[in-house]
């Protein structure tokens, strides 16, 4: 059934082996059932560690502007990825101060739900795909997010809906929106909370089951699958400068 198989699947429930997948092209390679946590792991992390995609110079340059301004900000990374230590280098070279707190500096290792309760807000800037599961989990825990755009952020967040977004990797912007955040209690709990009852809409199991149900009302009726998403999903920037 060309162009079908998910619907052929979906009506016979048959199963598709991996090596099935492979040789249709519906997958790239086969990973062994071992190294699933490692993959989900990695996944995960992706940019958040620092990695060159994650451009975790950027938010040290914007941490740096705000540090200028008042010493008690205070950036907090992670500390895991090849790039840590040059991050962590460039941040003592742009600002003298104690500005940067590498997490994984200490004796115990931290994951990101530790860092998010220490933190004030969530700095992502990310120059290309980042990991949605950490933007989920912010969201869900009502931590502000402040974050440049990429596709795949713009899938969760919405500039002055439930995040403050700059449309191009600006320092100066970054920090502006940060400020804008903590200057004004009003508009942090207006984004927050909206966050927060998106994520446990968009992302809650009863959604799953919701739209699997629609889907095969519309299967056994003879119409078109298609499964509507509710108002404000998909990608959504509209920023300003």
């Amino acid at each position: 059934m060309p162009g079908a198989t998910g619907l052929f699947l979906a009506l016979t429930g048959a199963r598709l082996q991996a090596s099935d997948a492979l040789f249709v092209k519906l997958a790239d390679c086969c990973i062994d059932h071992a190294r699933k946590a490692a993959v989900f792991d990695a996944l995960f992390a992706q940019p958040w560690t620092s990695v060159p995609g994650a451009n975790h110079r950027l938010a040290a340059w914007a941490a740096a502007i705000l540090g200028a301004m008042d010493d008690r900000w205070k950036l907090i990374l992670w500390g895991r990825g090849p790039d840590a230590p040059r991050v962590k280098q460039f941040a003592q070279r742009v600002y003298r101060g104690t500005m940067l707190v590498v997490a994984e500096d200490s004796d115990r290792r931290f994951e990101y739900e530790e860092l998010l309760s220490a933190s004030d807000l969530v700095l992502n800037t990310a120059k290309g795909a980042v990991a949605t599961l950490p933007l989920a989990i912010s969201m869900a825990a009502a931590a502000p997010i402040v974050s440049t755009v990429t596709y795949t952020a713009s899938e969760l967040l919405e500039d002055h809906h439930n995040s403050l977004l700059v449309p191009k990797p600006s320092a100066r912007l970054l920090s502006q929106r940060i400020l804008e955040l903590n200057e004004d209690s009003a508009l942090k709990w207006r984004l927050t909370d909206m966050a927060r009852t998106e994520a446990y809409d968009y992302f809650s199991l009863t959604r799953f089951l919701e739209q699997w149900k629609t889907v095969y009302q519309q299967i056994a009726a003879g119409e078109a699958v298609e499964v509507i998403e509710r108002a404000g999903a998909g990608a959504r920037f509209h920023g300003r400068d």
